[in-house]
């Protein structure tokens, strides 16, 4: 749980927009890896 807020306060501090939310929101799994790896313009 700790792990899983962590990098959902990394990710939104990253990118606070609405659009990452909604990639998020699509695929949780797919973005928490891409954010685990320092890789959210892999996302895009």
């Amino acid at each position: 749980d700790n792990t899983i807020k962590l990098i959902g306060a990394g990710a939104f501090a990253f990118h606070p927009t609405l659009e990452w939310i909604f990639i998020g929101d699509r695929r949780g799994s797919l973005l928490a890896w891409d954010v685990s790896t320092e890789r959210p313009n892999m996302i895009g």
